[in-house]
Protein backbone atom coordinates (compact mmCIF):
# COMPACT_ATOMS: atom_id res chain seq x y z
CA UNK A 1 0.00 0.00 0.00
CA UNK A 2 1.56 3.40 -1.35
CA UNK A 3 2.65 5.66 2.19
CA UNK A 4 0.34 9.16 1.45
CA UNK A 5 2.42 11.80 1.17
CA UNK A 6 2.78 14.49 4.18
CA UNK A 7 2.43 18.22 3.93
CA UNK A 8 6.28 18.33 4.04
CA UNK A 9 6.62 15.65 1.65
CA UNK A 10 4.88 17.47 -0.98
CA UNK A 11 6.01 21.05 -0.51
CA UNK A 12 9.62 19.06 -1.08
CA UNK A 13 7.94 18.06 -4.32
CA UNK A 14 6.73 20.88 -5.71
CA UNK A 15 10.50 22.52 -5.25
CA UNK A 16 11.69 19.14 -7.42
CA UNK A 17 10.86 17.38 -10.13
CA UNK A 18 13.30 15.08 -9.43
CA UNK A 19 12.09 14.52 -6.10
CA UNK A 20 8.48 14.30 -7.47
CA UNK A 21 9.35 11.87 -10.49
CA UNK A 22 11.18 9.10 -7.87
CA UNK A 23 9.77 9.30 -4.29
CA UNK A 24 5.58 10.23 -5.76
CA UNK A 25 5.28 8.84 -9.52
CA UNK A 26 3.46 6.01 -10.20
CA UNK A 27 3.72 4.41 -13.57
CA UNK A 28 2.17 0.97 -15.25
CA UNK A 29 4.61 -1.57 -16.25
CA UNK A 30 4.04 -4.66 -18.11
CA UNK A 31 5.63 -7.85 -17.10
CA UNK A 32 7.32 -10.49 -18.67
CA UNK A 33 4.28 -13.04 -18.53
CA UNK A 34 2.26 -9.89 -19.91
CA UNK A 35 0.79 -9.20 -16.91
CA UNK A 36 0.35 -4.98 -16.16
CA UNK A 37 1.00 -3.86 -12.46
CA UNK A 38 1.00 -0.40 -11.23
CA UNK A 39 5.15 0.30 -9.78
CA UNK A 40 6.87 3.14 -8.36
CA UNK A 41 9.05 5.06 -11.10
CA UNK A 42 12.22 3.75 -11.30
CA UNK A 43 15.51 5.81 -11.08
CA UNK A 44 18.23 4.48 -13.92
CA UNK A 45 21.64 5.79 -14.54
CA UNK A 46 20.14 7.92 -17.61
CA UNK A 47 17.56 9.65 -15.71
CA UNK A 48 20.39 11.87 -14.47
CA UNK A 49 21.35 13.02 -17.76
CA UNK A 50 17.71 13.39 -18.41
CA UNK A 51 16.37 15.69 -15.45
CA UNK A 52 19.61 17.91 -16.37
CA UNK A 53 18.91 18.72 -19.54
CA UNK A 54 14.85 19.19 -18.87
CA UNK A 55 16.60 21.90 -16.69
CA UNK A 56 19.32 23.55 -18.83
CA UNK A 57 17.33 23.63 -22.36
CA UNK A 58 14.23 25.34 -23.32
CA UNK A 59 14.29 22.79 -27.24
CA UNK A 60 15.20 19.88 -26.86
CA UNK A 61 15.42 16.30 -29.44
CA UNK A 62 15.62 12.75 -28.50
CA UNK A 63 16.12 10.00 -30.65
CA UNK A 64 15.32 7.00 -28.63
CA UNK A 65 14.83 3.42 -28.54
CA UNK A 66 11.09 1.86 -27.76
CA UNK A 67 10.70 1.09 -24.10
CA UNK A 68 13.02 2.88 -22.25
CA UNK A 69 10.84 5.15 -20.08
CA UNK A 70 10.50 8.53 -22.34
CA UNK A 71 6.88 9.15 -22.58
CA UNK A 72 6.41 8.07 -18.79
CA UNK A 73 9.27 10.59 -17.79
CA UNK A 74 7.84 13.40 -20.01
CA UNK A 75 4.22 12.91 -19.05
CA UNK A 76 5.45 12.99 -15.39
CA UNK A 77 7.08 16.45 -15.81
CA UNK A 78 3.90 17.56 -17.71
CA UNK A 79 1.95 16.80 -14.88
CA UNK A 80 4.37 17.76 -11.86
CA UNK A 81 4.53 21.48 -13.85
CA UNK A 82 0.96 21.43 -13.95
CA UNK A 83 0.45 20.58 -10.31
CA UNK A 84 2.50 22.83 -8.87
CA UNK A 85 2.36 26.11 -11.83
CA UNK A 86 -0.16 27.89 -11.87
CA UNK A 87 -2.04 28.76 -15.51
CA UNK A 88 0.70 26.01 -16.46
CA UNK A 89 -0.44 25.42 -20.21
CA UNK A 90 0.82 22.14 -21.96
CA UNK A 91 0.13 20.47 -25.63
CA UNK A 92 0.96 17.40 -26.95
CA UNK A 93 1.64 16.47 -30.33
CA UNK A 94 1.66 12.95 -32.01
CA UNK A 95 1.14 11.39 -35.35
CA UNK A 96 -2.80 10.57 -34.51
CA UNK A 97 -5.99 11.32 -32.11
CA UNK A 98 -5.07 7.81 -30.47
CA UNK A 99 -1.71 8.53 -30.33
CA UNK A 100 -2.12 11.91 -28.00
CA UNK A 101 -4.77 10.31 -26.31
CA UNK A 102 -2.16 7.40 -25.21
CA UNK A 103 -0.01 9.96 -24.11
CA UNK A 104 -2.64 12.12 -21.84
CA UNK A 105 -3.85 8.95 -20.41
CA UNK A 106 -0.04 8.71 -18.78
CA UNK A 107 -0.32 11.97 -17.64
CA UNK A 108 -3.69 10.83 -16.03
CA UNK A 109 -2.25 7.72 -14.16
CA UNK A 110 0.12 9.22 -12.47
CA UNK A 111 -2.01 12.33 -11.69
CA UNK A 112 -4.69 9.37 -9.98
CA UNK A 113 -1.87 7.65 -8.28
CA UNK A 114 -0.21 10.05 -6.06
CA UNK A 115 0.18 9.40 -2.51
CA UNK A 116 -1.86 12.47 -2.21
CA UNK A 117 -4.86 12.86 -0.20
CA UNK A 118 -7.19 14.14 -1.68
CA UNK A 119 -5.82 13.38 -4.90
CA UNK A 120 -5.93 16.99 -7.05
CA UNK A 121 -9.15 17.21 -8.71
CA UNK A 122 -8.79 16.67 -12.60
CA UNK A 123 -11.43 18.90 -14.45
CA UNK A 124 -12.29 18.93 -17.39
CA UNK A 125 -10.95 15.33 -18.01
CA UNK A 126 -11.59 14.05 -21.35
CA UNK A 127 -9.73 11.78 -23.73
CA UNK A 128 -7.58 15.14 -25.39
CA UNK A 129 -7.77 17.64 -22.85
CA UNK A 130 -7.77 17.33 -18.81
CA UNK A 131 -6.73 20.40 -16.40
CA UNK A 132 -5.64 20.24 -12.67
CA UNK A 133 -6.47 23.14 -9.65
CA UNK A 134 -5.00 26.53 -10.78
CA UNK A 135 -6.21 26.63 -14.29
CA UNK A 136 -3.84 24.39 -15.31
CA UNK A 137 -4.32 22.15 -18.91
CA UNK A 138 -3.11 19.47 -21.13
CA UNK A 139 -3.88 19.65 -24.66
CA UNK A 140 -3.27 17.22 -26.91
CA UNK A 141 -2.99 17.29 -30.68
CA UNK A 142 -2.84 15.06 -33.61
CA UNK A 143 -0.22 15.69 -36.61
CA UNK A 144 -2.37 18.23 -39.12
CA UNK A 145 -0.89 21.21 -40.82
CA UNK A 146 -2.80 23.46 -38.17
CA UNK A 147 -2.11 21.85 -35.32
CA UNK A 148 -2.09 23.86 -31.93
CA UNK A 149 -2.60 27.17 -33.48
CA UNK A 150 -4.30 29.54 -31.62
CA UNK A 151 -2.98 28.66 -28.15
CA UNK A 152 0.13 29.47 -25.66
CA UNK A 153 1.83 27.06 -24.22
CA UNK A 154 4.47 26.92 -21.16
CA UNK A 155 5.47 23.13 -22.42
CA UNK A 156 4.76 21.72 -25.69
CA UNK A 157 5.92 18.15 -26.54
CA UNK A 158 5.60 15.97 -29.93
CA UNK A 159 6.00 12.43 -29.31
CA UNK A 160 7.00 10.26 -32.17
CA UNK A 161 7.72 13.03 -34.44
CA UNK A 162 9.03 11.22 -37.21
CA UNK A 163 5.94 9.73 -37.58
CA UNK A 164 3.70 12.94 -37.90
CA UNK A 165 2.58 13.32 -41.55
CA UNK A 166 2.31 16.88 -41.12
CA UNK A 167 5.35 17.69 -38.88
CA UNK A 168 7.41 20.47 -40.79
CA UNK A 169 3.70 22.11 -40.92
CA UNK A 170 2.66 21.52 -37.16
CA UNK A 171 6.06 22.46 -35.75
CA UNK A 172 5.50 26.01 -37.36
CA UNK A 173 2.27 26.21 -35.12
CA UNK A 174 3.51 25.00 -32.14
CA UNK A 175 6.86 26.93 -31.96
CA UNK A 176 5.26 29.92 -32.57
CA UNK A 177 3.07 29.39 -29.98
CA UNK A 178 5.64 28.34 -27.41
CA UNK A 179 7.77 31.01 -28.48
CA UNK A 180 8.91 31.47 -24.29
CA UNK A 181 8.23 28.06 -23.18
CA UNK A 182 10.12 24.72 -23.65
CA UNK A 183 9.81 22.34 -26.64
CA UNK A 184 10.44 18.66 -26.34
CA UNK A 185 10.86 16.67 -29.15
CA UNK A 186 11.50 13.05 -29.18
CA UNK A 187 10.96 9.71 -31.37
CA UNK A 188 12.30 6.60 -32.27
CA UNK A 189 13.95 5.84 -35.60
CA UNK A 190 11.19 6.19 -38.81
CA UNK A 191 11.71 3.48 -41.60
CA UNK A 192 13.27 4.81 -44.52
CA UNK A 193 10.26 5.13 -47.02
CA UNK A 194 8.51 7.22 -44.09
CA UNK A 195 11.58 9.67 -43.95
CA UNK A 196 11.13 10.00 -47.39
CA UNK A 197 8.03 12.47 -47.30
CA UNK A 198 8.65 13.07 -43.42
CA UNK A 199 12.11 14.10 -43.00
CA UNK A 200 11.90 16.48 -40.27
CA UNK A 201 12.94 15.18 -37.27
CA UNK A 202 15.67 13.72 -38.93
CA UNK A 203 16.90 17.46 -40.24
CA UNK A 204 15.70 18.55 -36.70
CA UNK A 205 18.05 16.20 -34.87
CA UNK A 206 21.13 15.81 -37.24
CA UNK A 207 21.64 19.84 -37.15
CA UNK A 208 21.72 20.12 -33.93
CA UNK A 209 22.89 22.96 -32.40
CA UNK A 210 22.32 24.92 -35.50
CA UNK A 211 18.82 24.28 -35.52
CA UNK A 212 18.58 25.42 -32.08
CA UNK A 213 17.88 22.41 -30.50
CA UNK A 214 19.83 20.21 -27.63
CA UNK A 215 20.02 16.73 -29.26
CA UNK A 216 20.30 13.49 -27.40
CA UNK A 217 20.20 9.75 -28.01
CA UNK A 218 19.09 7.00 -25.82
CA UNK A 219 19.89 3.76 -27.63
CA UNK A 220 18.24 0.32 -26.23
CA UNK A 221 20.86 -0.02 -23.53
CA UNK A 222 20.12 2.67 -21.36
CA UNK A 223 17.43 0.22 -19.93
CA UNK A 224 18.31 -1.73 -17.45
CA UNK A 225 18.40 -5.30 -17.91
CA UNK A 226 19.36 -5.12 -21.26
CA UNK A 227 22.38 -6.84 -22.80
CA UNK A 228 23.50 -8.70 -25.47
CA UNK A 229 21.41 -11.90 -24.75
CA UNK A 230 18.41 -9.45 -24.90
CA UNK A 231 19.70 -8.06 -27.91
CA UNK A 232 19.75 -11.18 -30.01
CA UNK A 233 16.72 -12.20 -28.92
CA UNK A 234 14.87 -8.83 -29.94
CA UNK A 235 16.79 -9.37 -33.13
CA UNK A 236 15.33 -13.20 -33.89
CA UNK A 237 11.93 -11.67 -33.26
CA UNK A 238 12.25 -9.09 -36.19
CA UNK A 239 12.28 -9.41 -39.76
CA UNK A 240 15.71 -8.98 -41.67
CA UNK A 241 14.53 -5.51 -43.09
CA UNK A 242 17.61 -3.47 -41.63
CA UNK A 243 16.74 -0.62 -38.93
CA UNK A 244 13.94 -2.51 -37.15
Amino acid sequence: MTTKATEAEIIRAAASFSYFLFNHTYIRDVQPDGSARVIQFEQWPIHEEQLRDLAKYKRLIDLKARQVSWSWLRGSYAAWNMLFKGHYQVGVGSAGELEATEFIDKVRFVLERLPYDPLPTIFPNNALLLGVPGESTIMGFPSTAKAARGFNYNLFIADEAAFHPWAQEAYASYEAATEHGQIIIGSSAGDEARQVTNDFFQRMFMGAPDTGFHASFYPWTVRPGRDAAWFEERRRRMSSKPGQ
